[in-house]
């Protein structure tokens, strides 16, 4: 069974193009999974497996939570095969990468390992994100530091060598062109009218822009240092020409 995965790090741009995706012709996305995530206690009548893992963590080792995972994509798999509609799974990569040991890959990926996978990674100009998330608090536990927030940025990149990567930026100059490729890569039919309706789809992670229009945001104010921490950031040069980015150096 076929298993389709998109993933990108915070605040560069993922839910909007993930909302795009959904609106596709026979699509099911369900957003923001990481197999290891930590479970909550909150009213949500049809989730046993997180409120297990919160309340009953002496239970739930490693094997149990991968069983709860991949029980759950089969009945999702399943479900979705038997009305000829497309499973798209959005990867919650934050965890994996911007915590202060990051993890050894993709848990997604990791945990799909049985499944045929086709994946997609998108990104943005690590300046932008990087001001996004500090904004947002998001990065304290690499203690906002930019060097190695670019570190992170392109440990994820390489762990997804092979995969098809697109550009925020390159979306929102011409969203019709790259949903198209996207599409393309993930093997699902194109419907032209996702314009029309990626707006009304609801997402999890849904912080940032809410104009039902695509355009691209202008950049945030630098921060303090921002120029010299980048200047000291080999792996910022890496991502700015693998990407073409304009260096904030030059």
């Amino acid at each position: 069974m076929l298993v389709r995965t998109i993933h990108h790090q915070a605040a560069t741009g993922g839910t909007l193009i993930s909302k795009c995706l959904a609106a596709q012709p026979d699509v099911c996305l369900i957003s923001e999974i990481n197999p290891l995530g930590g479970g909550t206690v909150r009213f949500a009548p049809m989730n046993l497996v997180s409120q297990f893992v919160k309340q009953y963590s002496d239970l739930a080792d490693a094997q149990l939570r991968a069983d709860f995972f991949t029980s759950q994509v089969d009945l999702l798999l399943r479900t979705c095969e038997a009305s000829d509609r497309s499973l798209i799974i959005r990867d919650h990569s934050h965890p994996d990468y911007m915590r202060a040991r990051p993890r050894h890959g993709s848990a997604l990926l990791s945990h799909l390992g049985d499944y045929d996978v086709k994946s997609v990674v998108t990104i943005r100009d690590p300046v932008d994100s990087y001001l996004s998330c500090v904004r947002r608090s998001w990065l304290k536990a690499i203690d906002s530091d930019f060097a190695r927030y670019c570190d992170r940025i392109l440990k994820f990149i390489n762990d997804f060598e092979g995969h098809s990567v697109f550009r925020y930026e390159d979306f929102c100059v011409d969203p019709t062109r790259v949903m198209r490729d996207m599409c393309s890569s993930l093997e699902l039919d194109f419907g032209e009218d996702f314009l029309e309706k990626f707006s009304s789809i609801e997402l999890t992670g849904d912080s940032g822009r809410t104009s039902p229009t695509i355009s691209l945001p202008p950049r945030r104010e630098l921060a303090d240092g921002l120029i010299e921490a980048a200047a000291q950031s080999p792996n910022y040069q890496i991502l700015c020409d693998r990407f073409g980015y304009d260096s904030i150096c030059a």
